[in-house]
């Protein structure tokens, strides 16, 4: 064996998922409030779970998930710091690969550890489930084990382990259990992990209880394409962080593949409609900038810069029958399909305007955009003429030129 090596296959001959297509959302679950201190034992963490339930800031049909500490007092204390809360997901963790035993408390590997997993149940049963407080049995409870590393750990053994906390803790197909698998560190190629979550969502029992979930990292790049392949596979759930935020690289980001579904005529089940507005709250809450190339949500993801470009895209609308500058037409209550070279979903869904597209520089400026600018038809030889005095004025800038230097050219070199 070398440093690095490969990443074994998995002996699946008849996989199913590369033939299947997404057709429609998965659950989603956004854990970006998770990062950092994760412990609702202590007092901010605390107090803040506890405001957003006791000023009814959480909606009726959302589940709150929060992460379950081993020791009792601090389970006791993190019930505590939900309870009252209409449903709640209680997530615990358990390392399972080989190389976490000499490092993680959870030492002793085997039949040790499936009982550790099924006593851990018990006790979170003890605190919810059944016990006997009615200000506990107000709250709708869900368990969610996440098997850590779950790439790197045997699939029987975690078959074994689900299982047993399966059978503890009862669930049904109204309450499903959900077992998160996740690529805690991103070591496989994302055909691989697809070909495991196929695996596992074969070989688990009641399938009609459960809900298998997946929680991509980006540490080799691929979170995206991992994410919509385990989908493919079976993944009921989809567990991530808005704009790829999260640990070291990152998670996956739920805005770019709620967009890709859209874009593929699937509805997301959330509403990106004003997508501006989310990026900015985002950026604000989080003081972390949203790169500028971000797929679908980048400032500059539908801008073209380029004249060949800009021909076609006018070309599309042209043979779409649309106006840049109008409101979307429609045929018998519905839009003609999308089909405009360079840019993959129209911009108006997200909160954007067309004009914004097409971008005027020193190697880039056509008559089209222009006359959609100003709004009038110029004869042809002022076409040209104009064109020359927005590049030369580019040129000079070194910038890009806006729509609003456009008409105070056109008002100053031609108009008076």
């Amino acid at each position: 064996m070398g440093k690095y090596d490969p990443f074994p296959t998995v002996n699946l001959p008849d996989r199913q998922w590369p033939g299947k297509t997404l057709t429609k959302a998965p659950r989603w679950l956004t854990s970006d409030l998770r990062a950092g201190n994760q412990a609702l034992h202590m007092v901010p963490e605390y107090d803040f779970t506890r405001r957003l339930i006791d000023t009814g800031a959480v909606f009726e049909d959302v589940w709150l998930q929060v992460l379950l500490p081993r020791q009792g007092m601090a389970l006791s204390r993190t019930i505590e710091a939900v309870k009252g809360a209409n449903r709640v997901i209680l997530n615990f963790h358990l390392a399972t690969p080989h190389y976490y035993h000499p490092a993680v408390d959870v030492s002793q590997p085997g039949r040790k550890i499936v009982d550790f997993a099924v006593g851990t149940t018990r006790l979170i049963r003890t605190f919810t489930k059944d016990s006997q407080k009615p200000e506990i049995n107000k709250t709708n409870w869900a368990l969610e084990l996440t098997v850590e590393n779950f790439q790197d750990t045997n699939l029987p053994f975690t078959i074994t382990i689900c299982e047993a906390v399966k059978a503890t803790w009862q669930p049904t197909p109204s309450n499903k259990i959900i077992f998160n698998l996740p690529s805690t560190v991103e070591r496989t190629m994302p055909n691989i992990f697809a070909d495991q979550i196929e695996l596992f969502w074969g070989s688990i029992t009641e399938r009609e209880k459960v809900c298998v979930s997946v929680h991509t990292h980006n540490d080799r790049v691929c979170t995206v394409a991992a994410a919509k392949m385990t989908q493919l596979a079976g993944a009921d759930r989809v567990e991530g962080c808005l704009y790829g935020n999260g640990d070291r690289a990152g998670s996956v980001d739920l805005g770019t593949l709620a967009l890709k579904l859209y874009s593929q005529g699937v509805q997301p089940g959330v509403n990106l409609g004003s997508l501006d507005d989310v990026v900015a709250q985002v950026e604000e809450l989080m003081q972390i900038p949203v790169h500028r190339r971000a797929p679908y949500s980048g400032r500059n993801v539908s801008n073209s810069y380029t004249e060949t470009q800009h021909e076609a895209i006018y070309k599309g609308y042209q043979f779409l029958g649309q106006d840049q500058s109008q409101p979307r037409s429609k045929h018998q209550g519905q839009e003609p399909e999308w089909k405009i070279p360079y840019i993959p979903m129209d911009p108006t869904d997200i909160g954007r305007h067309d004009e914004h597209i097409i971008r005027v520089n020193r190697h880039s400026s056509t008559i089209h955009h222009v006359k959609q600018i100003l709004h009038i038809d110029m004869p042809h030889k002022m076409q040209h003429e104009f064109i020359s005095i927005v590049k030369d004025h580019a040129t000079k800038r070194g910038f890009e030129v806006p729509p609003d230097s456009i008409r105070h050219l056109f008002q100053k070199e031609v108009y008076e």
